[in-house]
């Protein structure tokens, strides 16, 4: 759930809340398999989990360092995008390095490589990334629904989920495209 119109607290995922505002929004999820009302009632801790992200920055590499992962782009968790994105960072950082004999030409390489795009996707997970489309289908029918299909359409489906595999670069054509960074080699004794 947001919190709209006001800053978050300070990030701690060891905040205890009350499981009276857990209820105010998951109290009426009751389904044949799961009572999350009464599953809420017998917790004895409930903990707060903030999703946190940071603006995206003007830079990753200064020198002879360089920023990866998610202390270059933290993210909300949405798609498994920190993650995946992170090793992305390590294979194009690992090719910047190959290609480049100066080491702080080649950390400015990666940089400008990657931070456009990483920039681009954080900003797009604030809009809930891929699970959009989980969002939208929540927007159009509150109430539930019968078939998928009578609330968004597979073109819809379809689009989200292209739109943010293609900006985050896992598309099926860019990554079946795209050459090797590192080509094996057996250094022997």
């Amino acid at each position: 759930m947001t919190v709209p119109d006001q800053a978050p607290p300070r990030e701690d995922w060891n905040r205890r809340i009350e499981k009276q505002k857990v209820l105010a929004v998951f109290g009426r999820w009751r389904f044949s398999w799961l009572d999350l009302p009464a599953l809420i009632e017998q917790s004895l801790d409930i903990y707060e989990f903030p999703l946190v992200d940071r603006d995206p920055v003007s830079r990753w590499s200064f020198g002879p360092v360089t920023l990866l992962g998610d202390a270059a782009h933290p993210m909300q968790p949405i798609g498994s995008q920190a993650g995946s994105q992170a090793i992305l960072d390590a294979r194009a950082l690992t090719r910047a390095i190959i290609e480049t004999d100066d080491p702080s030409a080649a950390l400015a390489r990666y940089d400008a490589e990657r931070r456009p795009a990483m920039n681009d996707i954080t900003l797009r997970n604030r809009n809930l990334g891929p699970e959009a489309a989980m969002q939208l289908v929540e927007e159009r029918a509150p109430n539930g629904f019968a078939r998928i299909e009578d609330v968004i359409s597979r073109h819809e489906l379809d689009a989200i989920t292209n739109s943010f595999a293609t900006a985050a670069g896992l598309d099926v054509k860019t990554v079946n495209d795209r050459p090797s960074y590192v080509h094996g080699h057996v250094e022997t004794d």
